[in-house]
């Protein structure tokens, strides 16, 4: 089932079927019922029960779209035209909406006599899961999910050949030159002592 699908019934009423409906209701209204009552009313004779007419929906709704197993849970109705005995009546219904969340259908509904619509309005029905299922838009291809790249792959470190490891750098002299130390004597003290020198005269003489 889809927006836009559409199904409809013919029917034609007899005075029987009226006077049936009438006692199984029990609205034996004279406008339907008595023709010298009816005769004098505005429609100049019998009328069908609006409310049967309005069944023919029903019996397309139940029977053709959405079909056995459906729920009739509302209808909109407005009747423009009078119905008599013997007139040939088509019900149509299209689907003009769908709900598929809550389950639900919207359907015009339209009875006809030749081109003259006597019934126009609009009904909510539950479809049947089978019917329903059939509305559900096939449920797109899922797109294959990209592939994944490789890890990289480290190339190894080259091994170093024996005695390549990198000699530590040589240490620069220092720039700084060291002087020696010497003591300078007040003159006429004589040379000054160093180790290591000749012994004195004294020491020579003994």
């Amino acid at each position: 089932m889809k927006v836009g699908d559409s199904a409809s019934i013919t029917r034609t009423f007899t005075q029987d079927d009226i006077d049936a409906f009438a006692r199984l209701s029990g609205d034996d209204n004279p406008a339907h019922v008595d023709a010298e009552w009816a005769a004098a009313s505005p429609f100049k004779a019998r009328v069908v029960h609006g409310i049967l007419t309005t069944g023919l929906v029903s019996a397309v709704l139940g029977t053709q779209l959405p079909g056995p197993g459906a729920i009739y849970m509302s209808q909109t109705v407005r009747w423009t035209a009078p119905v008599f005995p013997g007139d040939e009546l088509t019900a149509t219904v299209t689907v003009t909406e769908l709900i598929p969340e809550k389950g639900r259908a919207v359907m015009e509904t339209v009875v006809s006599r030749g081109d003259q619509p006597v019934l126009v309005g609009e009904a909510l029905v539950m479809p049947t899961r089978e019917a329903a299922s059939e509305s559900k838009p096939a449920a797109a291809a899922k797109k294959p999910a990209p592939a994944k790249k490789a890890p990289a792959t480290k190339k190894p470190a080259a091994e170093k050949a024996p005695g390549a490891e990198k000699a530590p750098a040589a240490k620069k002299p220092s720039t700084t030159t060291r002087r020696r130390s010497s003591t300078t004597k007040p003159a006429g003290t004589g040379t000054t002592r160093a180790t290591g020198s000749a012994p004195s005269s004294e020491e020579a003489s003994s």
